[in-house]
C-alpha cells in the first residue's frame, strides 16, 4: 500500500514543475479563467504561507487591491494555475507570514 502512494507521489511531481517557494516570497501567478479558457489571467501577491500535502498542497497569496487587502488561497495540482514565477523576496524567517495582516497595507504592498 505505502508503495503505491509513493508512486503517486513520485508520478505526480514529476508532471506538474513547481519552483522552490516560501513563505516571504512575493509571485506571479498565471490563471486560466473557469468560464472562458483562452483567457489567461496574472496575479501578483506576497506568499502568506504554503501548506505541504501529498495531493493537496496549498499556498496562499496576498495582495492590496484598492486599498483593500485580498488573501486568495490556491492548489498547487488545479489545472487552472498554469504557470508560478518567484518575483522577489521580503526578509523574513517565520514559516508563516501572517503577521503581516496586523500591519499596515504599506508594510505589505507589492510594488
Amino acid at each position: 500500500m505505502i508503495n503505491i502512494l509513493e508512486e503517486l507521489r513520485l508520478h505526480n511531481n514529476a508532471q506538474k514543475k513547481t519552483p522552490d517557494i516560501k513563505s516571504g516570497d512575493i509571485l506571479t501567478l498565471t490563471v486560466t479563467q473557469y468560464k472562458n479558457k483562452k483567457k489567461k489571467q496574472t496575479i501578483k501577491g506576497l506568499c502568506l504561507g504554503i501548506r505541504k500535502q501529498m495531493f493537496g498542497s496549498t499556498i496562499r497569496i496576498r495582495n492590496i487591491i484598492a486599498g483593500e487587502a485580498v488573501e486568495q488561497t490556491f492548489l498547487l495540482q488545479s489545472p487552472i494555475l498554469s504557470a508560478i514565477e518567484v518575483t522577489g523576496k521580503i526578509d523574513s524567517r517565520s514559516s508563516k507570514s501572517y503577521y503581516l495582516r496586523n500591519k499596515s497595507s504599506s508594510k505589505s504592498k507589492i510594488g
